[in-house]
């Protein structure tokens, strides 16, 4: 669909802002199954990684 969509919700995932049901529920409208699949087939860095990254 479009990459804006898919940039974003890439991002928000990879920062626990969504969870994989929300970003399923974006299909079709704003993301491909595909899109979706890649998005939460993502690895999301470790609560640990997160929370020293912003220091």
């Amino acid at each position: 669909m479009s990459t804006v969509y898919f940039n974003y919700f890439m991002g928000q995932w990879l920062l626990y802002q969504v969870t994989a049901e929300q970003i399923q529920s974006l299909v079709p409208r704003r993301l491909t199954q595909q899109e979706a699949d890649t998005i939460v087939n993502t690895p999301q860095p470790t609560q640990a990684v997160a929370e020293t990254s912003g220091e």
